[in-house]
Formats: C-alpha cells, structure tokens, sequence
C-alpha cells in the first residue's frame, strides 16, 4: 500500500483531533479527498476502510462516512489503565525495556543528583491505539526493594499503583505534577511527532508512610490523538 493512503488517513485523523470535526460530523466526500491530495480513489478508500474497521468512522451510502469516535480517552492520572478508554478505539500497550539499575527517587522538588541512588526497575512502556499509532510513552522507576520481582511479572498492563499497594506493607500515597513542555528528539521520535512540539507531561511521585519514594514515574502525551481527562470520585 503507498504512503499516499497513510497521509489521508492521518490528515482525517488530526482533523477529527483538533475537533474540526465532532461526533456525527459528515466528513468530505471521497471526491473531494482525491481532489485534496491529488490521488485515485484507491488510496482514498483504503484510508477510510481502515478508519471505519478502527472505530473511528462509519461509513454510509446515503449519508456518507460520519464520525464515530473523536479518539483515545485517557485518564490524566492513569494514563496506562487498559480500564480507560473509547469503547469504539481499540488499544494496547507493550514494553520497550524492562531492566534492574541504580537511580535516585527524589522527592518533589528535590534535585535527583542530591539524592542517594538505590536498585531500581527502570520500565518504559507505551500505549497504542489498533492504527498502531503512539499514544502515551511512560518511563518508571520502581524501588526494588520494595517489589524485588517486578520485573518478572507481565508488564504489558499491569497498574503499577496497585501493583505496590499489594505488595507494600503501609498506605500508599501519590502525587502528580503535571506540566506542558516542548518534545525532546527521544520524545518526539517514539511519539512520532517533531521535536520541539507542545505536549503534556505528568510526573507521578508514590510514596509510603515514611514519606519514601517508592516509585517516579513520568508520562508523554501524544499532542494530537488523546483526549485527556480527570476522573474523581466525591
């Protein structure tokens, strides 16, 4: 399949993300699709077999193709839930690397350098949507003394949360900076954007009732194909 598929597919995409199309919107006509990027109709149907297949379009004779889900829904505080989602998007995640090393576990608004290291599980993880598309890259550290056989477990969706809270023996506590930086190239590559784009960054602190950091975790957002959102209970 050419490359001139993947760019209409991701055009109607970004143009569902940054809302210029809502749900039940009628989007433009295959027509004017080849019109736009100067192709057949082949690749034109392509795009939009698979957004229909994805769950992010249905597609009608009569009415033409509308849309059906504007994406990934994805709590800001738990970002890697697969309990989280579009019920329409499809998605998964998988571990880039899992390894034991040294590293510190600051506290926040401690500088790491000033904090003694420790044996840690040094996890990265991202979430993609059925497209295969990047959606949200996470890197942990995890105090090892705490849960010594993480790294044996299966990581793909495991909670991280709940992991410690079963393993630790006091109540634990998290604590969330969240804040909007431009994309360093390791950043922009794995989520596929340019360098120096705008995303949203989360910092998760977990700490035990010794006010230990047992875990630090930050959290990329992809800028275009996430909603995010906070979900509490009162």
């Amino acid at each position: 399949m050419s490359s001139k598929y993947r760019e209409v597919r991701d055009w109607v995409l970004t143009q569902i993300r940054l809302g210029h199309y809502a749900l039940g919107d009628t989007l433009p006509t295959e027509r004017e699709l080849m019109k736009r990027f100067n192709v057949s109709r082949n690749p034109v149907q392509a795009a939009m077999t698979e957004l229909a297949a994805s769950g992010y379009v249905v597609r009608n004779r009569r009415q033409g193709t509308t849309v059906a889900s504007t994406g990934m829904k994805i709590d800001l505080f738990k970002p890697l839930s697969s309990e989280v989602g579009a019920a329409e998007v499809g998605h998964t995640h998988y571990v880039v690397s899992a390894k034991a090393c040294e590293a510190s576990l600051p506290h926040p608004g401690d500088r790491p350098n000033d904090v003694a290291t420790r044996p840690v599980a040094d996890i990265e993880r991202i979430k993609i949507d059925d497209l295969g598309r990047p959606l949200v890259y996470e890197h942990a550290l995890i105090d090892l003394s705490i849960v010594p056989n993480i790294l044996n477990e299966r990581l793909e969706n495991m909670v991280t949360f709940s992991y410690l809270k079963s393993k630790s023996k006091s109540d634990l506590v998290a604590r969330t900076e969240v804040t909007a930086k431009l994309a360093t190239e390791k950043i922009a590559k794995i989520l596929e954007i340019e360098a120096g784009d705008a995303i949203i960054q989360t910092r998760r602190y977990i700490e035990n009732s010794s006010g230990n950091t047992i875990e630090l975790s930050e959290y990329y957002f992809h800028p275009y194909y996430v909603h995010l959102e906070v979900n509490q209970i009162g």
